[in-house]
């Protein structure tokens, strides 16, 4: 489906809106999608604002082709606005997909806030994602989110975080 294009954007969607799509349907999915991406910018953008989380998480996975290729602003925008979406799954793929398309210097200020998300899934990517940045400046912020972190495996990934952003500076 992936060589139809944005054609098959809508249906690669629908798929993703059916209760009985499998991890593996989902994988393959999102596979499709960075195929399409920069050639349906349009379609998702639209997807990144559907009702249906996977979709959501889809769709801001594939802008990062876009925004990697082209430096296109308003899917680096829809991006930057996933960190505050209502799925902890979405504000998840967007800081790592932040961690792997922008600069430290100017991410690190929105990638720091999420050190104290509610979700451990996020807290734990965006260390990941700033330690990926080397986002040397981001350590003081790591070290105080691990101040008040309740969960152990997030506190290790902190831990890794600072020892390598500290060692790398």
């Amino acid at each position: 489906m992936a060589t139809i294009g944005p054609d098959a954007m809508d249906s690669l969607l629908g798929i993703l809106k059916n209760p009985d799509c499998t991890p593996f349907q989902v994988g393959l999915i999102n596979l499709a999608l960075s195929f399409i991406g920069a050639n349906a910018p349009e379609a998702l953008l639209e997807a990144a604002e559907s009702d249906v989380t996977e979709v959501r998480v889809a769709a801001i996975s594939a802008l990062g082709d876009q925004i990697q290729k082209s430096d296109d602003h308003r899917a680096k925008n829809r991006v930057f606005r996933a960190l505050d979406d209502c799925s902890p799954d979405v504000r998840a793929e967007a800081v790592t997909l932040i961690g792997k398309s922008c600069d430290a210097e100017d991410v690190e200020h929105m990638l720091t806030r999420k050190l104290i998300d509610k979700d451990t899934q996020v807290r734990k990517n965006t260390a990941m994602a700033l330690m990926k940045l080397e986002a040397f400046n981001s350590v003081e912020s790591i070290e105080k989110a691990k101040s008040t972190e309740d969960d152990e495996s997030v506190q290790a990934v902190f831990d890794v975080a600072i020892n390598i952003l500290s060692r790398d500076s």
